[in-house]
């Protein structure tokens, strides 16, 4: 009984440790993808101003 009961308790702290590993992960890389996201966003706003500007500059 003491043995299943153990293996009982070890395979669900590993199943909960796993879960924690996973979540922790997604976390990590969620705030990764809105990092990307965001640089991207501020890259792509800086190049239309650019553009923008040099537009007007060739247009005067």
């Amino acid at each position: 009984m003491t043995d299943i009961a153990a293996s009982a308790a070890r395979r669900i702290t590993f199943v909960i440790l796993t879960k924690v590993r996973i979540s922790v992960f997604g976390v990590i890389l969620m705030k990764i993808r809105i990092l990307i996201a965001a640089v991207i966003l501020m890259h792509i706003r800086i190049y239309v101003l650019v553009f923008k500007t040099k537009e007007r500059d060739t247009a005067v």
